[in-house]
């Protein structure tokens, strides 16, 4: 049972001034179209329902049992087609009919069929913000964006551009939570904890770690991302390596970024020097 949306009233005080709407995208056509087409199928279906049902007694008392199924076979196949396809558009539509996020200065909420969630600055623990450039037949076709939040590290939000501006909304997002985040996480280096960013692990004494092999920080020559995947080149005299990993794997991906850039920059001359950026 969907929770009681006043129960909320006093958690969303406190985060303040609201200071802006995303709404959904498209959100007539989401809500009340795909309902219209669930109630078009869902009353198709009972016509052909009936229909088939007709047909089918009449066959029955004309020809015998033995016709019956063959009569009614088409007609059963559409039912279920159309129950299946209204049921779906319906549910699409009950999804959606409440979906949408207000930012505050404190926080933010997001709202769906489930009821209002509050996210406050200082609970969020994990962050990923990823602009995807999408191309058809090597045609530049637009960027697709995905936010992904979490408060203990399992279970996600997930803002795409089914919201409005849904960009504008993790931009700000990020100016509130990327600057705490990385202070805890360069606290955590400097005394010496290792950092776990999925299958990476960074540390002052082991340095970087993927699939049980471990480089020296010192061996650091490049970062990138490209298509997904981020891509860190190390070198040990004239040998060089590459580790690629997709950085839909990683949590809290501008911290590593961020981090390995202070690295590198620095040259890790014993103490990394790790300031803001």
């Amino acid at each position: 049972m969907p929770p009681d949306p006043l129960s909320n009233t006093q958690p969303i005080a406190s985060l303040g001034h609201p200071l802006q709407e995303f709404h959904l995208r498209r959100a007539w056509l989401v809500r009340w179209g795909n309902l219209i087409l669930a109630f078009t199928c869902l009353a198709g279906a009972a016509a052909v329902l009936t229909f088939g049902s007709f047909q089918g007694y009449l066959y029955y008392y004309r020809f015998g049992p033995a016709i019956v199924w063959k009569t009614v076979e088409i007609p059963m196949i559409l039912v279920v087609m159309l129950l299946v396809i209204g049921l779906l558009e319906a549910r699409v539509a009950y999804v959606n009919w409440k979906r949408g996020a207000t930012l505050y200065e404190n926080g933010f909420t997001y709202q769906d069929q489930r009821g209002i969630q509050v996210w406050r600055w200082n609970e969020i623990r994990y962050f990923r913000y990823i602009i995807y450039r999408n191309y058809a037949a090597f045609l530049f076709t637009g960027n697709t964006h995905q936010c992904v939040l979490s408060k203990n590290g399992r279970k996600a939000l997930v803002l795409n551009d089914d919201l409005e501006m849904v960009g504008q909304l993790a931009s700000a997002i990020r100016e509130k939570v990327f600057p705490r985040l990385y202070t805890q996480f360069k606290d955590q280096f400097q005394a010496g904890k290792r950092l776990e960013f999925g299958p990476l692990t960074i540390s002052l004494a082991g340095g970087i770690g993927y699939h049980k092999k471990a480089y020296c920080l010192e061996m650091l020559e490049s970062i990138g991302t490209y298509k997904g995947l981020l891509q860190l080149t190390l070198r040990n005299k004239n040998k060089r390596e590459t580790i690629r990993l997709h950085t839909s794997n990683l949590p809290n991906l501008d911290i590593l970024l961020a981090i390995l850039a202070d690295i590198k920059s620095d040259n890790f001359t014993g103490q990394a020097r790790l300031q803001p950026a």
